[in-house]
């Protein structure tokens, strides 16, 4: 147990917001969520880890380091027009799942102290 609190505790502290890091993108997932009927919780999003999938290109990262509830509390996901698609669980955003887009994969990998999930 103690490992992993310091790697949650690194992980923590790595975090970025996303609005601040991807202005832009941030842009794009609030309208996208918003014409969905989704409350707008990205100027509260923050990068907490990257996937560890290992495929070139790969953009999705995680905004919570565990989903409330564990995993069986996740209710799915919205598809965000150009950008990927949303996770949730428990009414919040847990996941954006970019598969593929190489320039923001770079940017995401260039952020300081940001590490990959555990793989699940």
């Amino acid at each position: 147990m103690k490992g992993r609190r310091s790697d949650d505790k690194r992980r923590r502290l790595a975090a970025v917001r996303l609005a601040d890091a991807f202005p832009d993108l941030a842009t794009e997932l609030r309208d996208g969520l918003l014409a969905e009927g989704q409350t707008d919780q990205i100027d509260d999003l923050r990068i907490m880890a990257l996937c560890p999938c290992g495929s070139e290109g790969c953009a999705t990262f995680d905004t919570e380091i565990e989903p409330p509830g564990g995993r069986s509390d996740r209710e799915g996901g919205y598809l965000v027009e150009a950008v990927g698609v949303v996770l949730m669980a428990g009414g919040r955003i847990i996941r954006i799942d970019i598969p593929y887009d190489p320039d923001l994969s770079r940017r995401l990998r260039s952020i300081p102290g940001l590490q990959e999930r555990r793989a699940d």
